[in-house]
């Protein structure tokens, strides 16, 4: 089993212009540019070294600056260098040479490749105990799965997620040998270092956080979400172990009548359980934001009713004054505006 960053990209405040042209000019980095943007940034290029290979994509000048202050930027580290030695290391180095100011991790994916699970059962086994029913996944009840009909009829799964794209995590388990294309050559030479018979079929379990993903918490101990917590292989592995104890948790429908009270199915070495616990950093931090409509509405409504303790009363003004803040263009604040 090798743990692995799949995927990284983080957001920052740049300090003086650091567009296409600054880097031609100062650095020795080939620059690829893209003739169009994105729905949030009129600009985005890709930084690659001498021989051609990406190392790094940013996007900058953002579309509306009533949204996004005018030196917000992303920078996603390629997938090439995620499969690096020390990638946390050389996206750091990169901010600090360049003046930018990290803010905050805007997606980070976590992987861990094998051919057989940490107790020796295939995944193709768990595939079929899972499909019967034999196993049952706890947490995030929504699911899609892909495969193929065969000739017989014969159901084949090799790809299943749980939870939505759009989930503080979203979790994915799916044959990566299938999919992986010759232009990855990285990943087939890592898995033959690290002891991975890319003769058989090499799957993978997957986790996608979310930039709401600000804090890791295994119910006692609570950490920020931060590139020191991803700078070295031990602990990429110990936070992807962490997550599969909570999010890839499954129980042995045999063992009990009542699924809570079944035994736990051992996939990966046991590890405190990691759930993620989200919070509001400031504006700058998380530039668009989500309202729940019914606790904002409720809020507001308690905040202007006689009669509630005035504690209570006073939190909620704050939720309120909070909530302008966030988003002043928001339907339910102009429902519930004061006169």
């Amino acid at each position: 089993m090798i743990c692995n960053i799949d995927w990284l990209n983080v957001y920052c405040f740049e300090r003086g212009v650091k567009d296409a042209a600054f880097f031609s000019l100062n650095t020795d980095y080939v620059v690829e540019s893209r003739d169009y943007g994105t729905r949030v940034f009129m600009e985005m290029f890709t930084l690659k070294d001498v021989r051609g290979r990406p190392l790094l994509e940013i996007r900058r000048r953002p579309m509306s600056t009533g949204v996004l202050p005018i030196d917000a930027c992303h920078i996603r580290l390629s997938n090439y260098m995620c499969y690096g030695r020390r990638p946390i290391d050389f996206l750091r180095d990169f901010l600090i040479k360049f003046d930018y100011t990290f803010k905050s991790i805007q997606k980070i994916d976590l992987c861990c490749d094998f051919n057989l699970f940490d107790n020796g059962l295939a995944p193709n086994i768990f595939v079929d105990h899972y499909v019967s029913g034999v196993f049952r996944k706890l947490y995030q009840s929504r699911i899609a799965a892909h495969g193929v009909n065969s000739g017989d009829g014969d159901l084949n799964f090799h790809s299943f997620s749980w939870g939505s794209k759009t989930s503080d995590v979203f979790t994915r388990f799916y044959c990566k040998s299938l999919e992986l294309d010759a232009n990855k050559p990285y990943i087939w030479q890592m898995w033959r270092d690290n002891g991975i018979d890319v003769s058989r079929p090499v799957w993978r379990v997957e986790f996608s956080m979310s930039r709401g993903v600000q804090k890791l918490t295994d119910g006692e101990h609570c950490f920020q979400q931060t590139l020191t917590v991803y700078d070295t292989q031990s602990k990429i592995a110990a936070v992807f172990l962490g997550l599969a104890s909570h999010y890839f948790r499954f129980k042995d429908a045999r063992t009990a009548s009542r699924i809570y009270n079944a035994k736990d199915v051992k996939l990966f070495p046991n590890v405190s359980a990691l759930s993620v616990e989200r919070n509001i950093p400031d504006d700058a931090d998380m530039p668009s934001k989500h309202i729940d409509g019914a606790f904002l509405g409720r809020a507001a409504q308690i905040w202007k009713t006689d009669g509630y303790d005035d504690v209570i009363r006073e939190l909620c003004g704050q939720i309120w004054e909070r909530a302008k803040r966030i988003d002043p263009r928001a339907g339910l604040l102009r429902r519930f505006r004061s006169d």
